[in-house]
């Protein structure tokens, strides 16, 4: 077997300590492997922060995790580094010969996937390379490369879910949530593909497509008489990174002639907190144009409250989690009542995100919370079904 072991979150000593500390724990690293393994594994630096490990003479997967639960635990104790004791975890993957390939390439790559796995899921663990895993990687790799000209062949799709006043029952806003169609995997969920278009550089086009499209689509229920609604649009960090994001959203308003108060730009709290100057500029500058800015799953990174002083947000969308437990949970009712008293206080309009049954419901507008968005009211629907509910209840003229 070959096991690929990689330090967590490495990089971070080098900056705070200094690279001759790093080397300094990158040596007393080899000299622990080379302590626990049996002279029958090698061990080599392969770069960096990561080693690779040869397994020899086994016979069942019981000897290999034998081998990586003594590796891993190399780490149980701090390195003394100047006098300091410094505390630092390990990630590692293993391809097994032949079942994950025939040559070294082969197997290094396997085992190099099973690390980010480990990675993945926590870290501080190792990870046995499996099928699942490679198909994973290959089908990754098929999706980013599908992304090119994704929007000219008409595979994207924009569904929207509604948000509703607690007290009027009515839809006050909806919020834009992007769909990718894909031709031979299907429907692909966010989770899947927005990382991916992060990593390949696809966001601000997909970006910009979702925002032009969004308000493209609300100018048009404006225009048949419906009751002028928000749209909300989640903008990632990625985009805030994009300088002329602020441009292109007003070039967007203009071009579609939908004011910019019905324009909701929703940002995660895990964004938020970053509180990196271009994200408090664009915001700023959002705001001055009058768009409507919510800030995303809040609660759900226990995030300073500072950031809701220096940020200019309109409305909290509460974090589902907190939703989801009022009906059982008496620790949950208490921090959704926290946020809503705290949304109360502070002016700020106070949505409850996730809210699917009638004791959520009467709980949170019993406690004073503004609007609604879950599967109790309504679930995420396309244009043309969006359409049929306003034609049926909401049109104006």
């Amino acid at each position: 077997a070959v096991m690929f072991l990689d330090l967590d979150s490495f990089k971070n000593i080098n900056d705070t300590m200094g690279h001759e500390s790093g080397d300094i724990i990158l040596n007393m690293t080899a000299s622990r492997l080379t302590d626990i393994l049996r002279k029958s594994d090698t061990i080599s630096r392969f770069g960096g922060d990561e080693f690779l490990i040869l397994i020899n003479n086994i016979s069942t997967i019981n000897d290999i995790n034998t081998v990586a639960k003594n590796v891993i635990s190399i780490f149980n104790n701090p390195f003394n580094v100047n006098g300091h004791d410094i505390y630092i975890t390990a990630s590692a993957g293993i391809a097994v010969y032949p079942e994950d390939g025939c040559d070294d390439d082969s197997l290094i790559k396997n085992a190099d996937i099973a690390m980010y796995n480990a990675k993945e899921h926590g870290k501080k663990q190792f990870r046995l390379c499996t099928s699942n895993m490679k198909n994973d990687v290959q089908n990754s790799v098929v999706l980013a490369n599908s992304m090119y000209r994704i929007q000219e062949r008409d595979e994207l799709e924009l569904y929207y879910q509604p948000q509703v006043d607690v007290i009027t029952e009515k839809i006050i806003g909806v919020e834009a949530l992007l769909r990718w169609n894909h031709p031979k995997f299907g429907r692909i969920p966010p989770a899947v593909f927005i990382p991916l278009a992060e990593k390949a550089g696809h966001i601000d086009q997909i970006g910009e497509w979702v925002i032009k499209t969004a308000c493209s689509q609300n100018k048009k229920w404006q225009d048949m008489g419906f009751s002028p609604i928000r749209m909300g649009i989640n903008i990632s960090f990625i985009q805030f990174k994009n300088s002329k994001l602020v441009e292109k959203i007003s070039d967007i308003l203009e071009k579609t002639r939908m004011a910019p108060e019905y324009l909701d730009v929703e940002i995660t709290e895990s964004t938020a907190i970053l509180e990196t100057s271009y994200i408090l500029d664009s915001l700023t500058k959002l705001k001055q144009l009058g768009v409507y800015i919510s800030i995303d799953d809040f609660g759900k990174e226990y995030s300073s409250l500072s950031i809701l002083k220096l940020l200019p947000f309109d409305r909290i969308k509460m974090d589902m989690q907190f939703v989801h437990g009022i009906d059982e949970s008496e620790k949950d009712q208490a921090y959704a009542n926290l946020i809503i008293n705290l949304a109360n206080n502070l002016g700020l309009t106070l949505i409850a995100e996730g809210v699917e049954t009638y004791t959520q419901l009467e709980f949170l507008k019993s406690r004073g919370c503004d609007e609604i968005q879950g599967y109790y009211y309504y679930k995420p629907m396309n244009a043309d079904e969006l359409e049929a509910i306003f034609k049926k209840e909401y049109k104006t003229v």
